[in-house]
C-alpha cells in the first residue's frame, strides 16, 4: 500500500516543472520486504514498478518506462558492478541507486564515488529513510531533465540584456537574415536530391546501428546470449554486422558470445552434468555450426554421459542352456525384470508390453526336450565354429556399422535397431548380440538426452520408445521419460494463448488517460502476461500499442488486478502465458 506522506519541496518542484507528471521508479529486487517498504515510502508522484530480474528491468528501460532504478545487489548475479556500469552508459539520463548489505557496498564503491550510482541504501531500510532517498533521487532526476542546452541558454541571456543592446542585436539579426536571403536567391547552387537522400539514409543507418549495438551490449551483460529469439546478444550483433559488415565492436561482441557459449559447455563437463552440457553444446552448434572445438566437446560429452550410465547387470545363462565354448551366451535382458517392481503406468507403450511378453514365452516356458519318440536327433547347437554362428556374426557386424554411422532408427529397413531386432529373434542365444543390444540401448539413450536438451520433444519420444523396447527395465529410460513429460508440460505453459478464451473471475476496467481523453485519442494495447496457478497475473510485457506508449501503463495496471480461473493440466493448476488486446474507445 502506498504511503500518504507528501514532500512539500518535492511537490513544489513537480508543480514548477511538469504538473501532474508521475515519475516511474523501477525496483530490481527479489526481496518482497524491500519492495513493500519502497511502496509504503513512495508519494503520489511515484509509480513503483517491480522488476524481479535484470532482464525485466532492461525491458522497462528499453520501453522508456523508468526515471529512477533501484537495484538490489542481493538479486543481481555475477558482476553487479559491470552490469550497473553498462546500464549507466546506455541510459545516462537514468538516476541509478543501489541497495544491499554493508559488505556488498564495496563491490560498487567505485561507481558510487564517481557518481554513476547516485546513492547507496543500506539494508534494512525504514520507510522514513526510503522516503528521503526517493525525494533526493526525484530532485536529481528533475535537475538532469531541466538542464538547458547551451543554445537555448544563450538566447535567454540575450533576452535579458539592456534594451539598447537588444536593439543592436535585433538589427544585426535582420542584416544577417537579409544576407542569408540574398545568398539563397542569387548565390546558392541547386540542391542534389540524390545526395540529400544518401546523407539522410546514412544518418538513419548510423542511428539504427547505435541502437542495436546498445541493446546487444545490454543483452550480453545480462546473460541473454542466444535467447529469447529476437532480443538476444548474438542476433543483435549480427544485425549490426548485416548493416556494417566490418563494424569492429559488433565483430568483437559476436566472438564474445561464441566464447561464452563454449565456456558453458566446458563448465558443464567440469561439473559432470551431461544434461546441461547437451543443452549448452546444442546452443553452440546453432550459433556457430563449424566451431573448431565442437567435435572434441561433443565426444567428451558422450563419454561423460556413458560414464554416468548405471552399470549393466551381469549376464547369466538361461536355465537348461548347455555350457559351450561360447561362454558369453545369454538370454535377452527381459528375464532380469522383477515382476514385483512398481512401474509408472504412464511410461508403458504397446511395444513395452510386447517386449516384456516375448522373453517369457521364449525362455521361461519353453519346454526342454527330454526324449525324442520318433527317433530323430536333437537340433544341433550353435557353436563358435558352426556356419550359423559365422552367419550371425556377419549380420551383427552390419548392425554395428549402422550404429557407428549414427543410423540408429532411420532410415526404414536400413537402421541399427531393425537389424539388431531381427538378429535377436533369429539367434536369441548368442551373447555377442546381447552385448550389441546393450551398446545400441546406450546410444539411443545418449541421443534422447541430446534431443531433450535441444527441446526436440517429438523426436525424444521415438528414441525413448526404441530404448525401452530393447531394455524395458532401464531406470535411465524411466528417468528420461519423466523429464520428457515435464518438458512437454513446460513447453505447453510457455505457449502463448489468447486470454479472451479464458474465464475471468475478476475484471477491472482500465483508466482512460486524461490527456488522451481531452485530445480525443483512441487506441489499443497488446499485453502478454503470465497467469499464475492461483489465477493472479504477473510478468507483463507490452508487445504492441497504438499510439505507442499512450495507453501502456493504464493497460498494465488494469491487468495487474484481473483474476482468472487457473489453467489446469493433468489434474493440477499450472502457469500459462497469455496475450490480450485492450481497446480504448471514447463514448460517442
Amino acid at each position: 500500500m502506498q504511503s500518504t506522506r507528501h514532500d512539500g519541496n518535492l511537490a513544489a518542484l513537480h508543480a514548477s516543472s511538469l504538473p501532474g507528471y508521475v515519475l516511474d521508479v523501477v525496483v530490481l529486487t527479489s526481496d518482497g520486504g524491500l519492495l513493500a517498504t519502497l511502496r509504503e515510502a513512495s508519494s503520489p508522484e511515484h509509480a513503483i514498478w517491480h522488476a524481479p530480474s535484470a532482464d525485466s528491468a532492461v525491458d522497462y528501460l528499453v520501453g522508456g518506462r523508468c526515471g529512477i532504478l533501484i537495484a538490489d545487489l542481493g538479486t543481481l548475479r555475477g558482476d553487479a558492478a559491470s552490469l550497473l556500469a553498462r546500464l549507466h552508459s546506455q541510459f545516462p539520463e537514468l538516476v541509478l541507486m543501489a541497495t544491499g548489505r554493508r559488505d556488498e557496498e564495496a563491490a560498487v564503491a567505485a561507481l558510487v564515488s564517481d557518481g554513476r550510482i547516485y546513492r547507496f541504501l543500506h539494508k534494512p531500510i525504514s520507510p522514513a529513510r526510503a522516503n528521503l532517498f526517493l525525494a533526493a533521487a526525484t530532485r536529481r532526476y528533475y535537475e538532469l531533465r531541466n538542464t538547458e542546452p547551451m543554445v537555448l541558454a544563450t538566447v535567454k541571456t540575450i533576452a535579458r540584456r539592456p534594451r539598447a543592446l537588444r536593439i543592436g542585436v535585433a538589427i544585426l539579426a535582420v542584416v544577417a537574415a537579409l544576407g542569408a536571403g540574398s545568398w539563397l536567391l542569387f548565390g546558392s547552387k541547386p540542391s542534389d536530391p540524390a545526395r540529400e537522400q544518401a546523407i539522410a539514409s546514412a544518418a538513419q543507418t548510423a542511428s539504427q546501428i547505435e541502437e542495436l549495438l546498445g541493446r546487444a551490449n545490454m543483452a550480453l551483460a545480462t546473460g541473454r546470449l542466444v535467447e529469447p529469439r529476437g532480443n538476444n546478444a548474438l542476433e543483435l550483433y549480427r544485425e549490426v554486422l548485416a548493416l556494417a559488415p566490418n563494424h569492429p565492436e559488433a565483430a568483437v561482441g559476436e566472438q564474445r558470445v561464441i566464447a561464452a557459449l563454449e565456456a558453458n559447455v566446458v563448465a558443464a563437463l567440469r561439473a559432470r552434468d551431461p544434461q546441461a552440457g547437451a543443452a549448452a553444446i546444442t546452443l553452440l552448434q546453432r550459433a556457430q555450426p563449424n566451431h573448431p572445438r565442437y567435435e572434441q566437446l561433443y565426444k567428451e560429452l558422450i563419454e561423460l554421459s556413458r560414464s554416468l550410465t548405471p552399470p549393466l547387470p551381469p549376464r547369466t545363462r538361461a536355465p537348461g542352456q548347455p555350457a559351450t565354448s561360447v561362454d558369453s551366451m545369454s538370454a535377452p535382458p527381459a528375464p532380469e525384470v522383477e515382476p514385483a517392481e512398481p512401474r509408472d503406468e504412464a511410461s508403458f507403450t504397446p511395444s513395452d508390453e510386447q517386449t516384456l511378453g516375448e522373453p517369457e514365452s521364449t525362455f521361461a516356458e519353453e519346454p526342454q526336450p527330454a526324449a525324442v519318440s520318433d527317433g530323430s536327433e536333437p537340433e544341433a547347437e550353435i557353436t563358435d565354429n558352426s556356419d550359423a554362428y559365422e552367419d550371425a556374426l556377419e549380420k551383427l557386424a552390419l548392425a554395428t556399422r549402422l550404429r557407428e554411422r549414427g543410423l540408429l532408427i532411420e532410415p526404414a529397413e536400413n537402421n541399427a535397431f531393425d537389424a539388431l531386432l531381427a538378429l535377436r529373434n533369429e539367434y536369441p542365444e548368442i551373447g555377442e548380440i546381447a552385448d550389441e543390444q546393450r551398446r545400441l540401448t546406450s546410444a539411443l539413450i545418449d541421443h534422447a538426452r541430446t534431443l531433450l536438451a535441444a527441446s526436440d520433444l517429438e523426436a525424444v519420444a521415438k528414441f525413448l520408445d526404441k530404448a525401452a523396447e530393447l531394455d524395458p527395465a532401464s531406470p535411465v529410460v524411466r528417468s528420461l521419460r519423466a523429464q520428457h513429460r515435464a518438458a512437454l508440460a513446460e513447453a505447453e505453459s510457455k505457449h502463448v494463448i489468447s486470454a479472451g478464451a479464458l474465464k475471468r473471475t475478476r475484471e477491472v476496467s482500465p483508466e482512460y488517460p486524461y490527456e488522451a481523453q481531452i485530445r480525443g485519442v483512441e487506441g489499443w494495447v497488446d499485453v502478454e502476461f503470465t497467469i499464475a496457478p492461483d489465477g493472479t497475473t504477473r510478468d507483463f510485457i507490452v508487445r504492441a500499442s497504438e499510439p505507442e506508449s499512450v495507453f501502456d501503463r493504464s493497460a498494465v495496471e488494469a491487468l495487474r488486478r484481473w483474476r482468472f480461473e487457473p489453467v489446469v493440466r493433468d489434474g493440477r493448476a499450472v502457469e500459462q502465458r497469455a496475450i490480450l488486446r485492450l481497446k480504448y474507445e471514447l463514448e460517442q
